[in-house]
């Protein structure tokens, strides 16, 4: 009788004690991997936006080279209202390629409660096509300084655009207008 037993007992399953057990080594095995996929999508999303933000300065001096270097001598407006969309104007570059007139403005806006820098492009006198260069900006607003001076009077040469970080730090572009 014993023999029956044994072999009733193998094809009953699972015992209660070996059932906690399983379930206790899955609890152990999910929580840190369920951890662990948590915080790498959290640093992911934050390393995304630090390289956004670090990104930022490089395409601004790529749009801002191109469009001082373009600006006629008298196309460099500070401050005052933009020439191109709206917004609290920075600097302004005004020129003509081939009869057809193009601008830019470089304003500062705020959006979502962040201070952003934004290049506003017009051509032949269409609406303004925007571009976010600084996702945010610290205090005090950006300022410009041309080359012996701004204005047509003076025939700027090189203008330098400073706008601070929210973090303090500091950086400038700049662009060197064509000699004409």
């Amino acid at each position: 009788m014993s023999v029956r037993r044994s072999a009733a007992r193998g094809e009953a399953g699972l015992t209660l004690i070996e059932l906690m057990i399983a379930v206790v080594l899955l609890g152990i095995i999910f929580v840190p991997l369920t951890e662990a996929m948590t915080t790498g999508l959290i640093t992911t999303t934050e390393a995304q936006q630090r390289l956004a933000a670090s990104r930022s300065p490089m395409f601004a001096n790529a749009f801002f080279a191109d469009d001082a270097q373009s600006a006629a001598i008298d196309g460099i407006t500070t401050g005052g209202s933009p020439v191109c969309g709206s917004g609290t104007n920075v600097v302004s570059f005004s020129w003509t390629e081939n009869g057809t007139p193009y601008s830019a403005s470089y304003i500062l806006q705020t959006s979502g409660g962040l201070r952003q820098l934004v290049r506003n492009y017009c051509s032949n006198g269409g609406g303004a096509q925007p571009a976010t260069l600084a996702i945010s900006l610290g205090s005090p607003d950006p300022f410009v300084l041309c080359l012996p001076g701004c204005g047509a009077a003076s025939k700027p040469r090189t203008i330098v655009l400073t706008a601070r970080k929210p973090n303090g730090d500091v950086w400038q572009l700049q662009g060197t207008r064509r000699a004409t």
